[in-house]
């Protein structure tokens, strides 16, 4: 049998390379060399490892990193199930692609993806309605189209500005340097201008996003485009006397905005399947 001294040498050998298991002869000298006599509890104290000799003392230390050891290594990633239970699992399968962009002219119902202009980052999932016409990613309209008497439409944007000037698009506040307007910037940008009849502004929630809501009135005589958005995310007037009902939410700092346009005239029926699709609504920022 090995000696005392090529015993310590193998079992230090282990501890410093790391490895899993000893030689068997190894193990059956340790297990020798364990004190045979039981060791006697006393009621209410844990026991010390004081009460064994220093050699006795070494031993079970090792045998427990051996133990520590091989259970660590079998929990490691890519190993097979031992000690340590199951394998770890695979990754979920990855988030479910978005729908097409919202193309121009007659939509079949299904799901589309609008955007404030085509490279902006947000992106907002809608369920268009049959029979129904897409424009530029940003603007779908009804069977009727979003023109005066009867027209509806719905329209998407993305931290956009007002203008302050109706006929010009490129003229808003607050100033582009000033970074993206919050939805109350918005609120009091619409509220400030002297052509609009603002009214109802109400707190909503609309795609799980809360925020604003509030009508516009426009003019019935419109001498320009009369736009309310700027460029190069502008959004103007469909026509005389259009209405807009308008949802301002905040979405990780960043503002949402959807438009219901329609006028007195529309039928309620078209308002209603447009209130449907904006309920169907899901933001990607």
């Amino acid at each position: 049998m090995s000696t005392e001294r090529e015993t310590t040498r193998i079992v230090r050998s282990w501890l410093e390379e790391g490895r899993t298991s000893l030689p068997d002869w190894v193990r059956d000298d340790v297990l020798d060399r364990l004190p045979a006599t039981p060791q006697r509890r006393s009621r209410g104290t844990a026991r010390r490892f004081a009460d064994m000799n220093g050699y006795a003392k070494l031993l079970v230390a090792t045998a427990a990193v051996v133990v520590v050891a091989v259970v660590g290594y079998n929990l490691l990633p890519g190993t097979s199930p031992g000690v340590g239970g199951p394998p770890a699992q695979s990754p979920s399968a990855s988030a479910t692609p978005l729908p097409s962009a919202l193309p121009d002219g007659s939509l079949v119902a299904g799901d589309y993806v609008m955007r404030a202009l085509p490279t902006d980052a947000m992106a907002f999932v809608i369920t268009a309605p049959e029979g129904w016409a897409g424009f530029g990613e940003f603007f779908m309209s009804g069977p009727s189209g979003s023109g005066s008497p009867e027209g509806v439409g719905i329209s998407v944007n993305h931290n956009p500005e007002v203008v302050t000037d109706p006929c010009d698009g490129s003229v808003h506040s607050p100033s582009p340097a000033s970074g993206a307007s919050s939805v109350d910037d918005l609120v009091a940008a619409l509220s400030a201008r002297q052509d609009l009849e603002v009214s109802g502004v109400t707190d909503t929630e609309l795609a799980g996003y809360s925020g604003k809501r509030l009508d516009l009135q426009l003019p019935t005589d419109l001498p320009c485009n009369h736009y309310v958005f700027a460029e190069p995310k502008g959004l103007y007037a469909n026509g005389a006397a259009n209405r807009w009902r308008v949802w301002l939410v905040d979405v990780g700092g960043e503002t949402a905005v959807v438009v219901l346009l329609d006028y007195a005239a529309t039928p309620a029926a078209d308002r209603a399947i447009a209130q449907a699709a904006i309920d169907s609504i899901r933001i990607t920022p």
